[in-house]
């Protein structure tokens, strides 16, 4: 398939990235962050990464 951007499962990298991440909450809000750093990269197209930096920001209805 080559429309958009749908790749065949076949074609994908695949990525096992682990890292710390801190949550912190306060009444309905949430947020998180952290860094992530790959342990494993079988990436078919593209650079590897040497890390990712991760940001949530979360409120609860």
């Amino acid at each position: 398939i080559s429309e958009g951007q749908i790749i065949s499962i076949d074609q994908r990298g695949k990525k096992v990235m682990i890292g710390p991440s801190f949550l912190g909450l306060y009444g309905a809000w949430g947020i998180s962050f952290g860094a992530l750093f790959p342990v494993y990269q079988d990436v078919i197209q593209g650079p590897k990464e040497e890390y990712r930096l991760s940001m949530n920001i979360s409120y609860w209805l």
